[in-house]
């Protein structure tokens, strides 16, 4: 009998396969003192230690961000052994964290200094990723934050961009508001 007291063949019947996969038996969650074992195999002079740290400190097993478990695993991207570098590649596709700042140039020296091609190809990709994200973010910055479709208070044009003009204020009604200032008006 399951945990909670309903028979698993009960639960599971009148449910397609697609429901049925979803209630099945996820990722076992590292708990406590598991996490400290797994990140001092991490550390461990023995290569097949290292392997298995580098499977179980994954973020589906470990279930919240812990800093050592983040250093375990990018000391594992550029460890001696190429099985330990696969295995913490593996980790990393699964949940990784690319914005951490300390991953970039972790980055930029395996796409230098790695062996392996596939490797290599991976860490070049996830830099290519990361700059094209980081010149969509400059983009964003240099377009105007409150643009929107409005009606120009200067030149009375209708449905085109505008944005407020902080330093003129409207009152109407008893409600006082910003101006809406077209692109063409804003220039003269």
């Amino acid at each position: 009998m399951p945990k909670h007291g309903i028979p698993k063949a009960k639960k599971l019947r009148g449910m397609n396969k697609y429901q049925k996969k979803a209630h099945r038996r996820g990722e076992d969650r590292l708990r406590g003192n598991e996490v400290e074992y797994y990140l001092s195999l991490a550390y461990s002079s023995n290569a097949d230690d290292r392997v298995e740290a580098m499977d179980n400190l994954c973020p589906c097993h470990v279930r919240k961000s812990i800093d050592k478990v983040w250093v375990a695993l990018y000391k594992g991207l550029v460890d001696p052994d190429l099985r330990v570098r696969k295995a913490a590649w593996h980790t990393l596709d699964d949940g990784g964290n690319p914005n951490d700042p300390r991953l970039q140039p972790l980055l930029e020296r395996i796409a230098k200094e790695e062996t392996d091609p596939r490797l290599r190809q991976n860490a070049l990709d996830l830099i290519a990723a990361t700059r094209k994200v980081e010149e969509q973010k400059e983009v964003l910055l240099g377009q105007k934050a409150h643009t929107f479709a409005g009606r120009c208070d200067w030149c009375g044009e209708s449905n085109v961009p505008v944005s407020y003009d902080y330093e003129t204020e409207f009152e109407t009604n008893g409600t006082k508001r910003f101006a809406f200032v077209c692109e063409a008006c804003e220039s003269v």
